[in-house]
């Protein structure tokens, strides 16, 4: 799991097929090569397309980012709450 400030960056290589499923806050997220960017909010998901690379930054200004890069081929890790546990827990009548 990965988590970002505001103002930092996250850069990864060669990560075609990868997933990157945000799991709080929002990102954003430029691939090289493509001339469209992604938004990113807590329980979306993206694709990586090419093997370029890709740039991802926290969205919200004074808000941190937190998500997981699934590898290609890798199994998707358990979704988590993206709000606190007790408020989803009482929304399944848990």
């Amino acid at each position: 799991m990965q988590r970002l400030e505001q103002g930092t960056v996250f850069r990864l290589e060669r990560a075609a097929g990868a997933r990157i499923i945000v799991r709080a806050g929002r990102i954003w997220l430029t691939e090289s090569a493509s001339p469209d960017d992604v938004f990113l909010s807590a329980g979306q998901q993206h694709v990586v397309g090419g093997q370029g690379c890709v740039v991802i930054e926290p969205y919200c200004a004074a808000a941190a980012a937190v998500f997981d890069i699934v590898p290609r081929g890798r199994r998707q890790p358990p979704a988590r709450p993206a709000r606190p546990r007790a408020a989803w827990l009482r929304e399944r009548g848990a």
